[in-house]
């Protein structure tokens, strides 16, 4: 299990346990990680996880806290690597939301976050461009490149 779920199950056993009662102020992130001796991105991932998940609230500028409501059903298990992310109950019904609409063809389409217009990207220069560049075979296409970016859009 990776360790940012392994936070996520340590804090919600404390919270669900009241070692952290409700209304308490947990340490930054920063803080967090240094005193634990994880990555910074590791324990900001396992917050974003409870902050959705209705463990945790966030006040910008205030800091993180435990919830005052903490979600009544005792929370899913993680699933296994190999399974689908567990989302909260607002991210499940964006999901199949998502992966149920479909497009009439002439009608108005609904803004949908990170659901790109296929249907009207520019397929055959997109594949031209590409061959184009492929066939070029330069080796600097795997590196990094120049630190400053591309010189001509300097």
């Amino acid at each position: 299990m990776p360790v940012w779920r392994q936070l996520v199950e340590a804090l919600r056993r404390r919270i669900a346990a009241g070692e952290l009662a409700a209304g308490t102020r947990l340490p930054s992130t920063r803080m967090l990680a240094r005193d634990l001796e994880l990555s910074r991105n590791t324990v900001a991932t396992a917050f974003e996880q409870l902050l959705a998940d209705g463990w945790l609230d966030g006040r910008r500028g205030a800091g993180t806290f435990v919830a005052h409501r903490p979600p009544p059903a005792a929370p899913p298990p993680m699933p296994s690597p190999d399974t689908r992310s567990v989302l909260s109950a607002r991210g499940e019904a964006i999901a199949a939301s998502v992966a149920t609409w479909r497009p009439t063809p002439g009608a108005p389409r609904p803004f949908r976050p990170g659901v790109p217009a296929a249907d009207l990207f520019p397929w055959p220069t997109w594949r031209s461009v590409c061959n184009r560049v492929l066939r070029s075979s330069r080796s600097d296409l795997f590196g990094y490149g120049e630190p400053g970016g591309f010189p001509p859009l300097r």
